[in-house]
């Protein structure tokens, strides 16, 4: 990437309040309090359960197949949620995963879902 294309950017990010941070987040998840019963994980679209939550870096954002294959919880979290499946394949829930994705922009619907505290669904909504 040519560095004057990369200062063009990162002045106009400065130049609008906010930008900045929020764009320096993006490396980062969201979880419930890790001390519940039920730790639940937040990412945008993927993880790879074998590594570290410190180490998983783009993983979050573009998932290399390694979500689909967490078959067991990724301690110490019971569930992990993300909101984006980059195939497309729609709603998805088990015991230790769930895709909270019905194709919004992709010709599908926008849709969110309500966890209880034990990490059941308590409401899935759908515009």
């Amino acid at each position: 990437v040519d560095a004057s294309a990369v200062a063009v950017i990162v002045a106009a990010m400065r130049a609008h309040a906010g930008h900045e941070v929020f764009s320096t987040q993006f490396v980062r998840a969201c979880h419930t309090d890790k001390t519940h019963d039920y730790p639940i994980l937040f990412v945008n679209a993927g993880l790879d359960a074998t590594r570290s939550l410190g180490d998983q870096g783009d993983q979050f954002w573009w998932d290399n197949n390694g979500f689909d294959s967490i078959s067991e919880p990724y301690a110490p979290f019971q569930k992990v949620v993300r909101g984006y499946d980059p195939k497309h394949r729609g709603l998805y829930f088990n015991c230790v995963r769930a895709s909270i994705d019905n194709g919004c922009g992709f010709g599908g619907t926008l849709a969110s879902a309500a966890f209880l505290a034990n990490g059941d669904i308590y409401k899935v909504l759908k515009t």
